[in-house]
């Protein structure tokens, strides 16, 4: 609170003395803050929303220690030319959603080491440091490179064709991040008649594949509906409020990913070795992760509900992610650690199926017999939650 306070204070007194300015000067002041403070507040933002994405996962049972293959033991280097696995895909995807900022980074080291800071030298034709710099796009490129060899690397380990398709989203990056940086080196007539339009249909595929690969393979959406139980929110203006916030927007992907590799990795039954999810603990942490936002983004929580209608929303929100895994997974055979009810089970026909008198305690949102419908998940000799 007491660094709020300090902050806010800070600020104040920096707005005012740059409403003392005159014009000119303060525009030039106003530029040069935003080149040099606008990389590093995004960067800290990142961090601090890192550490949201954390504390989301240790609320649920995501195990992404296991996820990201984190050895607390031995923090010794990886080979280079060791297999592409998960972190490695991850921390590139995280690089191309960074790609901007670290462009404007660069931008504002080049002319700290160049000492044109507070100058208007970045307008004349031979700055180093202009819009014009080749290093933009090649900072800008470096990650869909990083990431495409990534997925040409793949398609070598494993002769999946679904990994080249991956790398052709990528590759339409690369002329997009170049036939913008055309712009300054071209005369005009000729970016506005020839590779203007080039930007434009490039920049139009790139975002159309990107968008539906994102959707449909990274995040696995194709599968159910986007809100699964409307209850879970107290408006449906604060989802939407949250789906359209461009810079939060930029931190939300990785709770897509992180669960639907999770998912993956209990689907392959591999919880032998320690990783698993709850399929309730799925819906719950992004539950979690929308809250915080709504918190932020309106200043306001949602009112506590009656019992009954939290029963309703935990029956509407597992009975909706129970039959997305169920249409994904096909967690159908019988007496698994994950079970899906078939149509007109009761709770003595899968204890005389399975063996197991103690059901209920292992799912406590069953309270009677009425309560088991078609496609939900339960446990099954397994530990109590």
């Amino acid at each position: 609170m007491l660094f709020l306070i300090w902050g806010i204070g800070c600020c104040k007194i920096g707005w005012e003395s740059v409403l003392r300015m005159g014009v000119d000067l303060r525009d030039l002041f106003l530029y040069e803050a935003f080149l040099y403070y606008n990389p590093l507040l995004l960067v800290t933002m990142m961090v601090w929303l890192w550490g949201v994405n954390l504390w989301v996962f240790s609320q649920g049972s995501a195990n992404y220690t296991k996820i990201f293959d984190l050895d607390q033991n031995h923090l010794t280097h990886h080979e280079i030319w060791k297999a592409i696995t998960f972190p490695d895909f991850f921390l590139a995807d995280i690089l191309t959603s960074m790609a901007k900022v670290f462009s404007d980074l660069e931008r504002s080291i080049c002319r700290m080491v160049h000492r044109q800071v507070a100058t208007i030298a970045w307008f004349e034709a031979d700055s180093v440091c202009g819009s014009h710099s080749i290093a933009i796009p090649l900072v800008l490129v470096f990650p869909y490179l990083c990431r495409l060899l990534q997925c040409l690397r793949q398609y070598k380990d494993t002769k999946e064709k679904t990994t080249l398709l991956n790398a052709l989203k990528y590759s339409t990056a690369v002329p997009v991040i170049f036939l913008s940086a055309l712009k300054y080196h071209v005369f005009p007539h000729k970016w506005s008649s020839v590779y203007r339009p080039l930007w434009l249909l490039s920049s139009v595929i790139n975002s159309l594949y990107s968008f539906y690969w994102d959707v449909t393979r990274d995040w696995d959406l194709r599968y159910a509906k986007f809100f699964v139980s409307p209850q879970s929110f107290c408006k449906s203006i604060y989802a939407w409020a949250v789906a359209v916030l461009e810079m939060l927007r930029r931190f939300q992907w990785i709770f897509f990913r992180v669960e639907n590799m999770a998912c993956k990795l209990c689907s392959q039954r591999s919880s032998s070795t320690g990783i698993g999810i709850g399929i309730a603990d799925a819906a719950t942490s992004l539950y979690y992760f929308a809250f915080v936002l709504v918190g932020i983004l309106l200043l306001s929580s949602c009112s506590s509900s009656s019992s009954r209608d939290k029963d309703r929303d935990t029956r509407v929100s597992i009975e909706g992610t129970s039959r997305m895994v169920l249409n994904k997974y096909e967690y159908n055979r019988p007496c698994d650690e994950i079970y899906v009810v078939g149509e007109g089970e009761t709770l003595h026909t899968i204890s005389d199926k399975c063996g197991d008198p103690f059901i209920v305690e292992h799912n406590p949102h069953i309270h009677d017999p009425d309560d088991l419908f078609p496609g939900l998940v339960i446990k099954i000799t397994a530990p109590p939650f």
